[in-house]
């Protein structure tokens, strides 16, 4: 009986595909590291479109700006508010701080809205409409205030700006149903600031 020999140049299923992973593998490492390819991006211009740092009360963020997401420390605008509002107490806001899960939440926050309502008065706007775009137009605002945002990976800041600011509707009826205690929590902590500021300058202040 003569017995059946595999083919010299058949090669054993297991083996091949050995050797095509193994080749694959000195193919990437050939790709990333071959001088002949060109620069790639910075990590840092590429990181928030897979990567948003975790949002915090602003006060926590003025108090750790270095770590401050790079498209952040980089907006004028955003650094701006971020010392009008970063010394009063954000964190002991009577509504509790709840950091954005990234699942499908239309929630908008009362320290965020109270934040913007802050920014609409400082930039004298009449109208909702124009907070709205003003938030767009500077997306590092969203972030710093706490606004939960819609992520994006095509978008430069890893969210879509436009997606996760609130209509003009729904300002307006956040604006009507805020309740009152947190707007007096707000006008107190802010009084208690300027006191605290003033005191050396006029000690009756307040």
């Amino acid at each position: 009986m003569v017995k059946a020999e595999r083919h010299r140049d058949e090669v054993p299923p297991a083996i091949t595909m050995s050797r095509v992973r193994s080749r694959a593998r000195i193919r990437m490492d050939n790709a990333c590291f071959s001088p002949k390819r060109s620069v790639p991006m910075p990590i840092s211009s590429i990181l928030p479109r897979f990567f948003l740092p975790k949002q915090q009360p602003i006060n926590i963020s003025a108090q750790n700006r270095s770590r401050l997401p790079g498209f952040v420390q980089q907006c004028p605008v955003a650094l701006h508010y971020l010392d009008l509002l970063g010394p009063l107490p954000w964190d002991n806001f009577p509504e509790p701080f709840r950091p954005r899960t990234w699942l499908h939440d239309n929630c908008l926050f009362k320290a965020a809205f109270l934040a913007a309502c802050f920014i609409r008065l400082d930039q004298r706007m009449t109208y909702a409409t124009q907070l709205v775009s003003y938030l767009v137009q500077h997306p590092a605002l969203l972030w710093l205030l706490g606004f939960p945002l819609v992520r994006d990976h095509n978008q430069p800041y890893g969210f879509d700006p436009q997606a996760s600011v609130p209509t003009q509707r729904h300002l307006n009826r956040l604006l009507r149903q805020t309740p009152n205690e947190l707007v007096q929590w707000l006008l107190d902590q802010s009084v208690d600031l300027l006191q605290a500021e003033l005191q050396t300058v006029v000690p009756d202040f307040g």
